[in-house]
């Protein structure tokens, strides 16, 4: 890890983080793990339509569109996994 000169005025104290603060954090969730697959899917379909209206946008605008479309079949392929759990969730109720 990067530390700055111990002489540096800028240098922060550092804040020891607990080993299980990310379990302690999955715990406390009030979803199920079927309310977490379908949100997953919501938010995937709304950042594939917003990716889509960027692309138009580009577009329009005149500027490449190819690693913006490129980012879109990342987020396709992605929605595919995410739908193929959620199913898998719903099944295994």
């Amino acid at each position: 890890m990067f530390r700055l000169p111990a002489a540096s005025p800028t240098e922060l104290p550092r804040r020891k983080e607990p080993k299980t603060a990310g379990l302690l954090f999955l715990s406390m969730s009030t979803e199920t793990k079927l309310e977490i697959g379908e949100r997953h899917v919501r938010e995937g379909k709304a950042r594939i339509a917003r990716q889509r209206e960027l692309i138009e946008e580009l577009s329009r605008d005149g500027h490449r569109t190819g690693e913006a479309k490129r980012l879109l079949q990342e987020f396709e392929a992605v929605q595919r996994e995410l739908e193929a759990h959620l199913d898998f969730l719903r099944k295994s109720k």
